[in-house]
């Protein structure tokens, strides 16, 4: 039980963590392109890890197995195709709409466990889908072209990240949730600055602005990372991602509050139809787990 409400409060944490992640990339994006936001972003989350390492003295946490490496490797590669999809998402569309298609993960993440971990869709799973990409299509019903791009963005970038979960979950438990978040952070950063040097360049970017992408950057790729890892130390990734569906929401109370963008009454529908399909399908899900086994043919 102990176990449980951990899981919970972290996974709940994250998804009001990664919130303002919408909302600070929102603004700096306004005024910069991907490449170069996410080569500051992700410099000042490498920072915030390694000074936050520096105070737990656990040198350890330095330390990966060389057998973890390869794995290690692939999420880079993975993360930075979804982060990338994701923030010129965020640029394209409104940023409530962005966090309501990035919830897509969880059909992702379910969809990645009956594949690799042999798991079976029962008649719930089922219903839950179908509600979830029912939202999706109420939401994109008559929407312009920058949004139908962000749509497909952001689904790309939920996939991605899914494929992190699964990773996470199934190969990495022995290694602590902060060390994967910190090589997370740093091989990030590496890549877009690679990338942005290599091609159109840093842009010039205003104290404020870096403010600003600082500010992100602490609640998105270390707060919200770090709590998202910790709960799947507690939880099942079904779970986490069960709690963390109700991240548009805030998303969408933080908008009102700080970017004075409300969705309209459609796009709200849509999305809570999605929650609601997610809902359903995660119910399932547990439900499916929860069942007896079989008993053994004679």
């Amino acid at each position: 039980m102990k176990d449980f409400h951990r899981g919970t409060i972290l996974a709940l944490l994250s998804a009001i963590s990664g919130a303002y992640l919408f909302i600070f990339s929102k603004h700096v994006l306004a005024y910069v392109g991907p490449a170069t936001y996410c080569s500051y972003y992700y410099l000042f989350a490498a920072v915030y890890f390694t000074a936050w390492l520096a105070l737990s003295r656990q040198r350890t946490l330095f330390r990966i197995p060389p057998r973890a490496a390869g794995k290690l490797l692939l999420i880079a590669g993975l993360e930075s195709v979804s982060v990338f999809a994701l923030f010129t998402a965020v640029k394209l569309m409104d940023p409530t709409l962005a966090s309501f298609f990035n919830n897509s993960q969880t059909v992702f993440i379910i969809v990645l466990s009956a594949v690799f971990l042999k798991e079976r869709f029962n008649r719930l799973e089922s219903l839950g889908t179908a509600v979830a990409l029912g939202g999706i299509l109420l939401i994109s019903y008559r929407s312009a072209e920058p949004a139908l791009l962000g749509m497909a963005l952001t689904l790309l970038s939920a996939g991605c990240f899914s494929c992190t979960v699964v990773l996470v979950k199934k190969n990495l438990g022995d290694l602590p949730p902060l060390t994967i978040a910190l090589y997370r952070a740093v091989a990030l950063m590496a890549v877009f600055n690679i990338y942005a040097l290599a091609g159109p360049g840093l842009e010039p970017v205003s104290p404020s602005l870096l403010a600003y992408t600082a500010a992100g950057a602490l609640f998105g790729p270390f707060l919200n990372i770090l709590f998202y890892f910790y709960s799947l130390k507690y939880f099942e990734a079904s779970k986490t991602s069960l709690v963390r569906a109700s991240q548009p929401i805030f998303v969408l109370i933080n908008a009102a509050l700080f970017l004075h963008s409300v969705p309209a009454p459609r796009e709200i529908a849509g999305g809570l139809v999605i929650i609601l399909g997610l809902y359903i399908l995660v119910l399932g899900h547990e439900r499916s787990l929860a069942a007896p086994p079989p008993d053994p043919v004679r």
